[in-house]
């Protein structure tokens, strides 16, 4: 929501590739932290925004992430680590292609 503010609902969705089941209880439960808000985008579009709480504890989560990144880097061996990303890369658009 952060990159992308007042993304609908849907969209949210399909680029997490989480199923509309079981994204209305997730954005329920944001919306009951208060740590997203819905705007009207359209007629009958709602767009989903960080609320200052939502960006508060998004931005606290990336440091964990980073750190959690960084760490996990310097335990690779340095030769090997340009080899890292795009190993990723392909594990993950495998699994793309499997699931979709």
């Amino acid at each position: 929501m952060q990159a992308n503010p007042r993304m609908t609902q849907s969209d949210a969705g399909k680029m997490l590739d989480i199923q509309r089941a079981n994204m209305v209880p997730l954005v329920s439960r944001l919306l009951e932290l208060s740590l997203l808000s819905k705007e009207p985008v359209d007629g009958r579009s709602q767009g989903l925004l960080l609320t200052a709480r939502g960006k508060k504890i998004l931005k606290e989560a990336q440091a964990v992430v980073d750190n959690h990144e960084t760490r996990l880097l310097l335990s690779i061996p340095e030769r090997l680590r340009p080899h890292l990303m795009p190993i990723l890369q392909a594990l993950w658009d495998s699994s793309k292609s499997r699931s979709g």
